[in-house]
């Protein structure tokens, strides 16, 4: 960061004076000395209404790599340089050129902006960890996995110099047809949708990143994908609350920084029937605002997607938005234009100056809340130890491998046994014409099947290749279908294609039994109901994609349920639960620990002088009656570097050299040694928060004022529970004893 990595700053800094076509860097320095709400008045205080409605649009661009001339990058520069921007929407890059650009306009900016991507299933745009997607996240039945995915997509997204997470999905999943929703969705269950949402936007301000809840007022019961056409909600005053406003509320509650609102129209709210919810002043407004009590950034959706451009023109539709009361105006186009359209606006009376000054102070307040006037800038010297790191690597591979949903099952198929000596076949089935190559999927499964023989199956599929697949199933054991169906914007409908349903007919009436995974919507299933199983694995990323086939040869269990009903055929909550065969390699004996050997430290890869360090701390202890006499012995790589004895057994009586072999009472040692270590290792694996209150971890744990006790208080004794009892005087085992620690009143009050 800034101000611990002076040397990798400054050579950024060189880098940017260098850039062709860049202006003189705008960032005051003396803002990092200032406190948030000193910096906040200041820098309103300064601005202009133009400045003040250039920050409260987004525009939209790529970090992919940008010569210096070119147009559009050029037009970039100048919307931060010249018009203020607020903020860039990122797409997709690669993550160096990601952290180089982001800190380039960072330094051309006089406000620090926001830089916001949509990373639902973690920084996967920008090369970083994949995870699976929310309804996955879901499947496996713990928030905490929702928790890390927030977490570590923070971390990364962070370190690549993105700070406003346009994420999560906070919509109710309750109608099958929906085609832009469905598996970004924590599934159709209010409350758990809610308690998943509130999860990851916790993991997320835990990893220093802003979260948003999305898309107001609930767009998961529509059959419209809003890139496209006008969505309808059908849902009165009471479905709203009892449905769609659960997760919002709890996001709310959760601190959610910004709520972006969808190109949705809701019939019940009085609204025009013809405008979407980003227009809307009785959804904005009354609904979110006054009766909802959001006071963070309210953001549109794309402006720039069909339901919003082709109805109105950009500058109708950036008024209206304002007016109706959002704070963001996201990926609108000729952003200079639209500014000139509201200051004509804001001059006149029309929009009341105050009106700006609540969306700019918001927008202020949220930049300043992770400290963006402090540090705007990323260190790219260690982004290469950020992205992809291993505990979010194992993070997102326990939550895919917890996730695989197992519906069907029959004759117990699955896991498929001596499948090294079975004749097995695999068909691709795919949505849109696919150029053969090989999944991840298929990867793994030829790992363990040589002779694995795959197809192909397409729209366009030619009869003759589809004769040869019907000839090779037919002559297998089993077949295996893996099933690609992708949620994707502007396509307005989900499923398998209705000209492969003849052929995937005739495949499953064959005698050979056949396993159909979904990596994707897993509401197909009426449309492979002939199949013999049927598991959901609700995405195709790679770490997805193994787990799966690991799973269908018995190498991992299968445990996830399923966070949705498919209406006639499964309910929410189903899933079979299978464990894993052994059929893998036993793991080999752990060998005999070799015996310690003294030697010379230079043998155990260490130094002499290292050790000298330590022989005098540990002398000095002595001296100043820190201790009266310690043994002390450090070993590596199975060799004894130092073994020596300092002091006395006591004092007083006790007074007598230590010997090397003295045995020590080793209370109060356990909490250093194994709980603070143990601590240690969950927190870096995104398991531990240690700002969360220990109630989240120890429900039992109640009593006045201890809601209000965190793992922090704990680790650094400023719980207020007493510091020491004699538990086992009156209790005889552990769960006497635990149970009386969770019951213990505050002796003084918490963080104190």
């Amino acid at each position: 960061m800034l101000n611990k990595t002076g040397g990798s700053v400054l050579a950024l800094a060189l880098l940017i004076a260098l850039w062709q076509g860049c202006s003189k860097p705008l960032v005051k320095e003396q803002s990092a000395k200032l406190s948030s709400e000193q910096w906040l008045e200041e820098t309103l205080a300064t601005m202009t209404l133009r400045e003040k409605l250039g920050q409260m649009f987004i525009y939209y661009t790529d970090t992919h790599f940008k010569p210096a001339d070119e147009e559009a990058w050029r037009a970039v520069q100048a919307l931060v340089r010249e018009h203020h921007l607020g903020g860039l929407h990122l797409w997709n890059g690669e993550p160096y050129a990601t952290a180089f650009m982001t800190n380039q306009l960072q330094a051309l900016s006089k406000v620090p902006l926001f830089f916001t991507a949509d990373l639902e299933n973690g920084a996967s745009r920008f090369r970083g960890t994949v995870f699976p997607p929310a309804m996955a996240l879901a499947a496996t039945g713990d928030t905490l996995c929702a928790y890390q995915a927030g977490w570590h997509t923070a971390l990364e997204a962070r370190s690549l110099g993105l700070n406003l997470n346009f994420a999560p999905v906070a919509d109710v999943n309750n109608n099958p047809e929906n085609p832009i929703i469905n598996t970004r969705s924590f599934g159709e269950d209010p409350q758990r949708v809610a308690n998943f949402a509130a999860a990851f936007i916790r993991g997320t301000h835990a990893g220093g990143v802003l979260s948003t809840a999305k898309h107001f007022p609930g767009h998961g019961d529509t059959k419209q994908d809003t890139h496209i056409e006008l969505a309808y909600l059908a849902a009165d005053s009471m479905r709203l609350e009892k449905v769609e406003l659960v997760p919002f509320r709890r996001a709310i509650a959760a601190g959610v920084d910004a709520i972006m609102v969808a190109h949705v129209n809701l019939p019940s709210a009085n609204m025009n029937p013809y405008a979407p919810a980003t227009l809307s002043p009785e959804i904005m407004t009354t609904l979110l605002r006054e009766r909802l009590k959001f006071d963070g950034m309210i953001i549109t959706d794309a402006m720039n997607m069909w339901t919003v451009n082709r109805s109105y023109t950009p500058a109708f539709a950036t008024v209206a938005a304002v007016k109706a009361g959002a704070d963001i105006i996201l990926a609108q186009e000729n952003i200079p234009a639209m500014i000139a359209a509201l200051e004509q606006r804001v001059q006149s009376g029309e929009i009341a100056r105050v009106r700006i000054e609540q969306s700019v102070r918001r927008i202020l307040k949220a930049k300043a809340r992770i400290a963006l006037h402090r540090n705007r800038f990323v260190n790219m010297d260690s982004l290469a130890t950020k992205l992809l790191s291993r505990a979010a690597t194992d993070a997102a591979e326990r939550a895919a491998e917890r996730a695989l949903t197992l519906l069907q099952n029959d004759g117990e198929l699955l896991p498929l046994r001596d499948f090294e000596k079975t004749p097995i076949v695999l068909i691709n089935v795919w949505e849109t014409p696919q150029s053969p190559f090989s999944t991840p999927f298929v990867q793994e499964l030829q790992r363990f099947l040589p002779n694995l023989k795959v197809f192909n199956l397409h729209p366009q599929t030619s009869q003759a290749e589809f004769e040869r697949i019907t000839r090779a199933a037919s002559a297998a054991k089993a077949q295996m279908l893996p099933i690609y169906t992708r949620i994707a914007s502007w396509k307005g409908e989900i499923g398998l294609p209705k000209t492969l349903q003849p052929r995937l007919a005739e495949l499953l009436a064959l005698a050979t039994p056949a396993v159909a995974v979904s990596f994707g919507n897993p509401y197909i299933y009426p449309q492979i109901e002939k199949s013999t199983a049927y598991m959901v694995a609700y995405d195709d990323s790679r770490l997805v994609s193994v787990a799966a086939a690991r799973a269908v040869l018995g190498l991992e269990k299968i445990s996830g349920r399923l966070p949705i009903s498919i209406p006639n055929y499964f309910q929410r909550g189903d899933g079979l639960r299978l464990e894993a065969l052994q059929t893998s390699p036993s793991e080999p004996a752990a060998a005999m620990s070799p015996t310690l050997r003294y030697g010379f430290p230079e043998e155990a890869g260490m130094s002499h002088v290292g050790l000298d360090s330590v022989r005098l701390l540990m002398q000095q202890a002595v001296r100043d009656s820190v201790f009266p006499g310690a043994v002390l012995l450090v070993g590596r790589n199975a060799t004894i570097a130092m073994h020596e004895a300092f002091g006395n057994l006591g004092y007083g009586e006790f007074e007598r050299p230590m010997p090397r072999n003295a045995i020590f009472d080793m209370a109060s040692v356990t909490k250093v040694i194994a709980t603070t270590t143990a601590c240690m290792l969950l927190y870096e694996r995104g398991l531990l928060d240690l700002d969360a209150p220990v109630q989240n971890y120890l429900p039992d744990f109640v009593g006045k004022d201890k809601e209000k006790i965190t793992l922090r208080h704990l680790l650094t004794h400023t719980s207020g529970l007493i510091a020491f009892r004699r538990y086992f005087i009156d209790y005889h085992n552990p769960q006497d004893i635990v149970a009386a620690i969770l019951k213990e009143e505050l002796s003084y009050p918490t963080a104190t």
